[in-house]
């Protein structure tokens, strides 16, 4: 049986080239990037990830064409960055995911990291969704967790120039063209009882194209490995 190439978007920080200066372009050392380099092969993928060196900067926002991939670069706000990965993801979520906290020690959340988080982690997360958005057509949705919906701006749902951001409340009984579901996690954890339930919502809202964005591990009844 003949396999069959999908169309995929994969949103990472380290995307799987890094250029130099001069335009020379390197494989990416990440461990992410490694792993994923297979799926290149096997399907067309667009890759959306972060503008980290001089380099990928002076070629952020648009969609480069590599030997094995379409590869567009964000360019973020160089403090929200900071706060994002030097506050939340490298030092707290890294350690969280991996079980690593040592017994005598607990992480420190402050008024600090949570300034990190709604400036730094929230603002370059939603860089990358809007890049994600812009290599989508058609009807379009954000659908998010109840914590995030309120500090998103909404569009009307109906609009064709707007992205609506949603619940899976809000979203219950609608479809979209495409969907961005963001924090799976989060998003079964806000539902309470019905949380799995809220999630099977938000995963089956689009008719063409489901896109997850995740920090966080997700949810161990979706069956997924390696995530």
């Amino acid at each position: 049986m003949a396999q069959v190439r999908r169309k995929l978007i994969v949103v990472s920080n380290r995307g799987p080239v890094m250029f130099g200066r001069d335009g020379s372009a390197r494989r990416s050392s990440g461990g992410l990037a490694t792993a994923l380099r297979g799926l290149l092969q096997h399907h067309d993928v667009t890759w959306i990830a972060s503008a980290i060196s001089d380099g990928d900067r002076a070629r952020a926002g648009e969609t480069l064409q590599q030997e094995d991939c379409r590869l567009h670069l964000v360019a973020h706000d160089p403090q929200a960055y900071d706060w994002y990965y030097n506050v939340v993801a490298n030092p707290m979520l890294w350690f969280i995911q991996h079980s690593l906290w040592e017994l005598a020690y607990t992480p420190k959340v402050d008024a600090a990291f949570h300034n990190a988080w709604r400036n730094g982690y929230a603002t370059v997360n939603a860089g990358f969704a809007a890049a994600a958005l812009a290599e989508l057509d058609g009807m379009i949705a954000l659908i998010v967790p109840p914590s995030l919906a309120a500090a998103a701006p909404a569009g009307d749902t109906f609009d064709e120039t707007a992205v609506p951001v949603l619940t899976p409340r809000q979203a219950k009984g609608l479809e979209f063209d495409r969907v961005v579901v963001v924090e799976p996690a989060a998003i079964a954890e806000e539902g309470g009882e019905r949380g799995l339930r809220e999630l099977y919502v938000a995963l089956t809202r689009p008719t063409k194209t489901l896109v997850v964005v995740h920090a966080r591990p997700l949810p161990d009844a979706l069956g997924v490995r390696g995530r």
